[in-house]
């Protein structure tokens, strides 16, 4: 639990203080070559240590499946990608997006009839699936739509480094890790998964408000600050999520749970960052129909945008059952004690009763 959001919530965080090294050191090239020697890393780990499942059989491979789905989601990523700066009403866009949401729901459709699919989408009729996912996903829209928007701030707003604008962003990869660690350890159990949620959800949507409301004039010790408390915030959304999500998931079927739940988590940094990149440039093309500088008024725009989306989380939050995923939350020592203790008691009146028959037998 604790590993999976730490990478969940370091990974978008610490990109920005890469790139900042990379761009301020080498070149804008060196962000995307950098990519080769981590996947080969990645494949030869993958190949070192994952074990092979021999337990459950996959089935046969699933063409169509795999074909609509690459497709159908490459198209919407694409149309949602390049919207902002071809326009939502070029034919470029909003045919990639059309055809791509046609073609998905193809898939949706072709899934539901075969027994072995490549994506069940049968899943996400499990409520705790269902919910978890739908929460990632619109945490991943504010999450990583404030992270390319606080970039932005840092850079043009500010006037910062491309590595200073990294470094400025790191307090929040801080939270996440001190976050997720407290999250796990102890307000997880403490709290419950649904109340876990909701003040993961809430407390973050008011660090991305506070984001809003200090504008380029503040202090930059103080918006460090506010983006470690976001980080903390998202740290509990992260653990809370990922550890209630597939707890009542069989075994058998956690591979495709995962792929559902990711999938969502993709789409939704994707629609986060073209949301926020739509704010900006609208609003600074009405501020200035002739280009140049950012208007500051956008990054607030963009900002008090992510932390509203955000907030449609509680609803999915509030859906949370917490007996629903009773297992996932451990009990401290004192609490097991107690149990056991409680499975041992014998009442007086019982004890006085048990031996007034073994008299009675004697």
């Amino acid at each position: 639990m604790q590993r999976g959001a730490l990478a969940t919530g370091l990974a978008p965080t610490l990109g920005p203080v890469l790139g900042g090294l990379l761009v301020t050191g080498l070149s804008w090239r060196a962000v995307f070559y950098v990519n080769v020697p981590v996947g080969i890393c990645a494949t030869i780990f993958g190949a070192l240590f994952l074990r092979r499942d021999t337990e459950h059989r996959s089935g046969e491979f699933d063409v169509a499946g795999f074909l609509l789905s690459a497709v159908g989601l490459g198209l919407v990523m694409y149309g949602v990608s390049v919207g902002p700066s071809l326009g939502w009403s070029s034919a470029e866009v909003l045919g990639s997006i059309a055809v791509g949401m046609v073609l998905l729901g193809v898939l949706v459709i072709v899934e539901l009839r075969r027994s072995a699919p490549i994506m069940d989408i049968r899943l996400l009729g499990d409520r705790l699936l269902g919910s978890g996912s739908a929460i990632m996903a619109i945490e991943s829209v504010a999450f990583l739509g404030t992270l390319y928007t606080v970039s932005l701030y840092f850079q043009d707003g500010r006037g910062l480094s491309p590595l200073a604008s990294g470094l400025s962003t790191f307090p929040e990869a801080v939270g996440v890790m001190t976050g997720s660690q407290l999250g796990s350890r102890i307000l997880y159990s403490r709290l419950g998964p649904r109340r876990h949620l909701i003040f993961g959800v809430a407390l973050s949507s008011l660090c991305i408000s506070l984001l809003g409301v200090l504008g380029t004039g503040a202090s930059l010790w103080l918006v460090r600050i506010v983006l470690y408390f976001m980080g903390f915030a998202v740290g509990q959304v992260f653990v809370a999520t990922q550890a209630a999500s597939f707890a009542t998931i069989s075994p058998a079927a956690s591979g495709q749970a995962s792929t559902l739940f990711n999938v969502g988590r993709r789409l939704g940094g994707a629609i986060g960052v073209a949301v926020s990149a739509t704010a900006i440039m609208l609003v600074s093309t009405h501020a200035a129909p002739g280009g140049g500088q950012t208007d500051p008024f956008a990054y607030r725009i963009a900002f008090l945008g992510s932390a509203a989306l955000n907030l449609l989380g509680l609803w999915w939050a509030w859906t949370v059952r917490d007996r629903d995923a009773a297992s996932t939350i451990p009990q401290s020592p004192r609490k097991k004690d107690s149990d056991a203790a409680a499975l041992h008691y014998q009442p007086q009146s019982d004890r006085q009763e048990e031996k007034g028959i073994m008299k009675c037998c004697h």
